[in-house]
């Protein structure tokens, strides 16, 4: 596995993320870690393994023992016990604990739930519908923006499989059809709706305030 220099000496612990580039999920977790690799108190610095999306499988599943394919996928140190955790969910409190604060901290990741299983998959499919339009006209862009800092054989891969049953498969695995599309335009509304209700509660600046 590659693994970067330590940005400093004093980061002396490394992670490895594994990712699907373009997912909100990875990109929740690749927040967190470069807000700790950036602040000088933490000793964290991490490698991301970026994979285009139905070629993680081959990293997720043999680290996980058959477990789980999902990314992201925070890889710890080796220590022999298949140290490892997924979903942005389970992964945030730990990286970043500051930002649920005891009070209301089963409130938050009640919500942080909540609005993956529906914003982030929603969001998902939308894309996934649009970018896997039926005239392929849209297809570029998918390998463009879904192998960036993919490797050099995974990206080719990518880009010549998808076309040829990759395509299909993503559809399938992420029940991507107009129905669906309806659904999770309908639902996203839905979800903004509920967030500015929060705002307005709060004073229009924060979604959850702590209690005085």
């Amino acid at each position: 596995d590659g693994q970067r220099a330590p940005p400093s000496p004093a980061k002396t612990v490394h992670l490895h993320l594994a990712t699907i580039g373009v997912s909100p999920f990875c990109e929740k977790v690749r927040w967190a870690l470069d807000l700790l690799e950036g602040d000088e108190t933490s000793d964290v610095y991490y490698t991301e393994d970026a994979h285009p999306a139905a070629f993680h499988a081959f990293r997720t599943v043999p680290v996980t023992n058959g477990e789980s394919s999902r990314t992201p996928l925070l890889i710890y140190p080796n220590d022999g016990n298949g140290n490892y955790k997924n979903q942005s969910h389970v992964i945030l409190p730990e990286l970043l604990p500051s930002l649920y604060p005891e009070e209301i901290a089963d409130e938050i990741k009640k919500f942080e739930l909540d609005m993956g299983e529906r914003v982030g998959a929603t969001m998902r499919c939308i894309a996934y519908y649009y970018l896997l339009d039926k005239d392929k006209k849209y297809y570029s862009t998918l390998v463009k923006i879904g192998t960036r800092n993919t490797s050099a054989i995974e990206s080719l891969l990518f880009e010549k499989m998808l076309d040829k049953g990759v395509d299909k498969a993503l559809k399938k695995g992420l029940v991507v059809n107009e129905q669906t599309r309806g659904k999770s335009v309908q639902e996203i509304n839905k979800c903004l709706e509920e967030v500015s209700q929060r705002l307005e509660q709060n004073g229009g600046e924060y979604i959850f305030d702590t209690p005085d």
